[in-house]
């Protein structure tokens, strides 16, 4: 009895939910956006295309696949407009009504229709052989086809007669490409995709390439110590520029080989086993079918190391750091070192105040160390203690392989503070940013501190108690750059004497710029790579900001006071060149200067 009860109940649910499913109405045709999609070509139904419907706002509103016979029904759109996308397998995707992008499209209101018929993508195919010069087949290489927005389409490997073949291309421009060995070069016989031989492809036709490798030749590059002239493995070679790249690590006779490249002319960089510094390699020419063979010299690293201490304590000082200047026969160059990938420009003392500066190229060095301690103040390393005189610090000579030690001793900290105001006016100038240190021709190291206030007014803080000498660069154009007691420059700068824990006051009354102006002639890069700098002849500083560069290559001057400069430039890959005469120049007027002619390589 309780069986026949249960089957009955389960009868009646079942009359229930077939009841309710049977109830559902039916979506009419009117319903949305309804149509049908078809073959351009034949007329026939595309079956499984995708059709979708784009809102006002942009945003897809759903979507569906065609049936058997071609039709679709967007059933659920609200009324309104919409723009619709079919796509479909082997077919150029399409917007209504024959448009290619959103944009374009043509709106169809719902409820609606909207049928379309979608053009079949034509194919063809490419064949053919690559080949050595004298025609036998290249096996083993990778051929790569790529459309015309540099896409890949397809890679093959050739067989051992050279042969490939790709098949089911769009008929477009398509572009080859071929990797042999490393060696890639692009049909027909390029070394860059964008000078590529654009390969035709037509519908249901095979288009037939023959490429011939370019030849090729071998080159060994050996690395020798500058010193000793004995081998130095584990340096790794590695292309800046040429036909191809090119990496290898040298073994233990200091030889890297590379064995069928790209005939050309190659640069290289030698990045050093620990101990040695970075070294490079120029203007090696390979060529065909022969080897050629280069030798390059690493120099062995020089280290200063300095313990630094409190001067009435001897305790250590940690956090003390270290900026190196080397005087060049020309300008004073502060120091930037290579370590890894990385481009460092200063150390700083560790826990037991050793300070240690590797990766010195051999030359002579000025040292000048910022403490951060808040305690000590910033010094020149003299011969016999701090000094704030670039020209008293004591002259580190290190050559190659050499370590060196030395002591530092730090004492306390003072300030230098004033107001900067115009010559002739009187009143403050702002945004001059006054600094111990000579300043650079694109911002003093300071740049963003010690720069003057809307008043005028500026600070420079944490000084040791020694007599510095204060300069106040306008990298505005609007003012002559000046040092403390209106010099011209440092050599003739008034020392300011900055007592320990107090401030010393050092006012600047600044003169309005001239210019020196001229051309520079045979620039082969845009003016913003253009460069003009002057430098002092007396001190070797810089003497203003980089020259503006306008119109047709004129370079302009500001900022310059009365003295003899040198005018260095630069407008293409070659080293800075220098006019070969110093000229004299007047704060305040407008002076025609030397064209500057770049030189060639």
């Amino acid at each position: 009895m309780f069986f026949r009860r249960c089957l009955w109940s389960i009868a009646i649910i079942a009359i229930i939910m077939a009841g309710s499913f049977l109830s559902v109405p039916a979506h009419a045709d009117t319903d949305g956006i309804t149509g049908t999609i078809t073959d351009a070509k034949t007329g026939q139904p595309v079956a499984g295309a995708w059709v979708a419907a784009y809102g006002a706002a942009g945003g897809v509103s759903g979507g569906t696949n065609t049936d058997d016979s071609g039709h679709y029904h967007l059933y659920w759109l609200a009324p309104g407009e919409y723009r619709i996308e079919v796509s479909g397998t082997d077919y150029h995707a399409q917007w209504a009504f024959d448009k290619s992008d959103q944009a374009t499209a043509d709106p169809v209101t719902s409820p609606g229709t909207a049928s379309l018929a979608l053009q079949p993508i034509e194919y063809g195919s490419i064949s053919g052989r690559f080949v050595t010069a004298s025609g036998a087949g290249v096996p083993g290489a990778a051929v790569e086809v790529h459309d015309a927005s540099g896409n890949s389409q397809g890679r093959e490997i050739t067989d051992p007669d050279g042969a490939f073949r790709f098949t089911r291309l769009h008929a477009e421009d398509h572009k080859l490409s071929f990797d042999s060995n490393g060696n890639i070069q692009w049909a027909h016989g390029k070394l860059d995709q964008y000078e590529a031989d654009p390969i035709t492809v037509r519908p249901g036709l095979e288009t037939t390439v023959t490429e011939t490798a370019l030849p090729t030749g071998d080159l060994e590059v050996t690395v020798l110590d500058s010193k000793s002239r004995e081998p130095v493995p584990g340096a790794y070679v590695a292309t800046r520029g040429g036909p191809r790249s090119l990496f290898a690590e040298t073994d233990a006779k200091g030889k890297a080989t590379f064995d069928g490249v790209l005939t050309g002319t190659y640069s290289f960089s030698i990045s050093p086993p620990e101990g040695y510094l970075y070294g490079s390699i120029d203007d090696v020419v390979v060529q065909a079918g022969q080897a050629t063979r280069v030798t390059t010299e690493l120099v062995r690293e020089a280290t200063i190391v300095a313990t630094v201490r409190d001067a009435k304590t001897a305790q250590p000082v940690a956090g003390a750091c270290v900026t190196l200047f080397e005087q060049t026969a020309t300008v004073h160059k502060r120091v930037t070192r290579k370590r890894g990938n990385k481009t460092v420009d200063r150390e700083c003392s560790d826990g037991s105040g050793e300070l240690r500066i590797p990766q010195l190229w051999p030359g002579k060095y000025k040292l000048f160390i910022t403490p951060t301690d808040g305690v000590h103040g910033r010094q020149w390393v003299g011969l016999n203690g701090g000094t704030g005189d670039m020209e008293k610090a004591a002259r580190f000579t290190v050559a190659s392989g050499e370590v060196i030690e030395t002591g530092v001793r730090l004492d306390g900290t003072g300030s230098i503070a004033g107001t900067v105001t115009d010559a002739r006016t009187g009143k403050a100038v702002e945004d001059v940013c006054a600094w111990v240190l000579p300043a650079g021709p694109s911002g003093p190291e300071a740049w963003g501190r010690n720069c003057t206030d809307s008043g005028g007014r500026y600070t420079i803080d944490g000084l040791g108690p020694y007599d510095w000498r204060v300069q106040y660069p306008d990298f505005h154009g609007r003012y002559v750059w000046q040092w403390s007691g209106g010099a011209p420059d440092r050599f003739a700068a008034r020392p300011i004497s900055v007592p320990a824990g107090a401030t010393v006051t050092a006012d600047a009354r600044l003169p309005e710029t001239g210019k020196l102006g001229g051309k520079v002639i045979g620039s082969v890069v845009p003016n913003e790579y253009v460069s003009v700098i002057a430098v002092s002849s007396r001190t070797g500083d810089i003497a203003a900001p980089f020259a503006r560069i306008t119109g047709d290559v004129d370079y302009a001057l500001y900022g310059l006071a009365t003295q003899w400069i040198k005018l260095g430039y630069r407008g293409g890959p070659a080293d800075t060149a220098w006019y070969p005469k110093p000229l004299h120049v007047v704060a305040g007027e407008a002076i025609n200067g030397p064209d500057l002619v770049i030189p060639k390589e």
